[in-house]
C-alpha cells in the first residue's frame, strides 16, 4: 500500500485512497450495526403513541393517510409528524406519496427483523446460567 501511495501524482487519486482508508476504518461490525438497529428501533417504541400508531396501520391493513392518522389520535398534527417522523426515521413505516395525499404503511418485516434480532440474543439454550 506505502508503494501505491509513493506513485500517486493527481489529487483525484490521492482522495480515492483517502476515501478507500476512511470507509475501512469507519466501517462497523455487523453486531455494531444490529446494536444500532436496535437502539433506533426501541427508541422509536419507547413513547406510547408511536405504539399505537403501529397497531391502529396494522388494523387498517397496514396503510393510512395522515389525515386518518391525526383524526385517530388526540394530539396536534405538529406532534403527530414529529412521531411519525421517528417512526420512518426508524424504518417502522415508510411514506408513499399518492397525488396529494401522504400515505403511511406499515413496515412489518423491519419490526419484526429487528425486534426478533434483540429477542433471539436471549434464546434460552444459547448460555447458561
Amino acid at each position: 500500500m506505502t508503494h501505491a501511495l509513493e506513485n500517486l501524482t493527481a489529487s483525484s487519486d490521492v482522495d480515492f485512497y483517502l476515501a478507500i482508508l476512511l470507509n475501512v476504518a469507519m466501517s462497523k461490525s455487523r453486531a455494531e450495526k444490529e446494536l444500532e438497529d436496535f437502539d433506533l428501533v426501541f427508541s422509536a417504541l419507547s413513547h406510547e403513541a408511536r405504539r399505537h400508531v403501529l397497531v391502529v396501520l396494522l388494523g387498517r391493513n397496514g396503510r393510512m393517510t395522515a389525515g386518518q392518522i391525526v383524526q385517530r389520535f388526540h394530539c396536534s398534527w405538529p406532534t403527530m409528524t414529529r412521531h411519525l417522523s421517528v417512526l420512518e426515521e426508524a424504518g417502522l413505516i415508510r411514506v408513499e406519496k399518492l397525488g396529494r395525499e401522504r400515505h403511511y404503511v406499515l413496515n412489518r418485516t423491519r419490526l419484526l427483523e429487528v425486534t426478533g434480532g434483540w429477542l433471539s440474543w436471549f434464546k434460552e439454550g444459547d448460555t447458561d446460567e
